[in-house]
């Protein structure tokens, strides 16, 4: 069995190393991964999920790290490739990415996005994500994260349900 653990928000301003704190701790008690939650707009601060991980990476050595979920439809796919290609220098393949359609009208409302269309979006770009960050390429945009296709991470697709 493994044991996973989702990252507690930042209450108190003054607490800007709550997380990497909770991260150490959690690695220093054996569990197996560390999961980060998106909210927006919902009258309380999360911090962004990609920007936990961020922070939990630098400061663990083999703990994995996922979102818990990312809500696809918030993010343009080549935006959302670059920032996983960026969060994936930090944690290497300890990286998880747990990604949803989506579920409260608030997050949407704060992105600008539409809530209604949330599942049709979903199915459309999770195939897009998936050649961007296969690929590095995206409708004809060119992310190059890595210089020759050998040394491009692996990033395993499985689809639940």
């Amino acid at each position: 069995m493994e044991l996973g653990v989702l990252l507690a928000p930042i209450n108190n301003p003054s607490q800007q190393k709550w997380i990497a704190e909770q991260a150490t701790r959690f690695e220093a008690l054996g569990f197996n991964s560390l999961w980060a939650a998106q909210a927006m707009g919902r009258g309380f601060m999360m911090t962004d999920p990609l920007l936990t991980l961020a922070t939990a990476a630098a400061v663990t050595q083999t703990i994995r790290l996922g979102t818990a979920v990312l809500q696809l439809p918030l993010y343009t796919t080549l935006e959302l490739a670059h920032r996983i290609f960026s969060l994936q220098q930090l944690c290497g393949p300890r990286l998880i990415i747990g990604l949803g359609a989506g579920s409260t009208a608030a997050d949407f409302r704060v992105a600008g996005k539409v809530y209604e269309t949330r599942f049709n979006d979903f199915r459309d770009q999770h195939k897009a994500l998936k050649t961007a960050l296969e690929t590095g390429q995206h409708q004809g945009s060119d992310l190059s994260p890595w210089p020759r296709p050998s040394r491009r991470p692996a990033f395993v697709f499985r689809e639940l349900g």
